[in-house]
């Protein structure tokens, strides 16, 4: 039986997953990176579960998805990453996820809440 915090999370993972990837796509090209991205970003989003409002709440997750991906790229700096201020996507328009990738991010996700 899942917690009211695993309802609550289950809910926003499916209704703003591929919002969160139109966020973190802007922030590298790479789909590996990416799934670490937008992992790192929902692992946050988890934690501050408590601090989400259903009703109003896009705006919160982008300011977290957004800080979560400048934090990866700040862990990472010696690594090599194709971060463009002027990148051609926008939040305007949607990510296209292939069903591989959204099924690994998803069991990835899955797994870090369990741990």
């Amino acid at each position: 039986m899942q917690t009211d915090s695993e309802v609550k999370f289950n809910i926003l993972y499916k209704k703003y997953k591929t919002y969160v990837k139109t966020i973190c796509r802007k922030y590298t090209n790479d789909s590996e990176t990416l799934n670490d991205y937008v992992s790192e970003s929902f692992v946050r989003i988890y934690k501050n579960i408590d601090k989400v409002n259903l009703d109003c709440c896009k705006t919160y997750i982008s300011i977290i998805t957004k800080s979560s991906c400048i934090d990866c790229i700040r862990k990472n700096k010696k690594r090599k990453y194709d971060v463009s201020i002027d990148s051609q996507y926008s939040y305007d328009e949607p990510y296209t996820e292939t069903p591989t990738e959204s099924d690994n991010t998803e069991e990835y996700v899955n797994s870090l809440i369990q741990t």
